[in-house]
């Protein structure tokens, strides 16, 4: 199966693009997606296990099997605001 996979901050940065196809094997997980992208971009291995995972415009566990042509995004956490 084939799924878009988009990304931000340093993710998109370090990759060069923010979104991208990527083939998984039918039945593939959104954990089997971040451990097929930590393989591709190990130095990213970190920043890619701390991404939120966004699958439909809602956060998504890991154990999510993904359908084929699905968006996945793996977003990286904002922090600031207000003091």
């Amino acid at each position: 199966m084939q799924v878009t996979v988009r990304v931000n901050g340093i993710l998109a940065q370090k990759i060069g693009i923010n979104r991208f196809p990527m083939a998984l094997p039918d039945q593939a997980t959104a954990r089997a997606l971040q451990q097929a992208l930590q393989g591709q971009y190990p130095n990213l291995s970190v920043e890619i296990e701390r991404a939120v995972i966004v699958i439909g415009g809602a956060h998504r566990p890991g154990d999510t099997v993904l359908q084929d042509g699905q968006e996945v995004a793996l977003l990286m956490p904002v922090a600031g605001g207000c003091a």
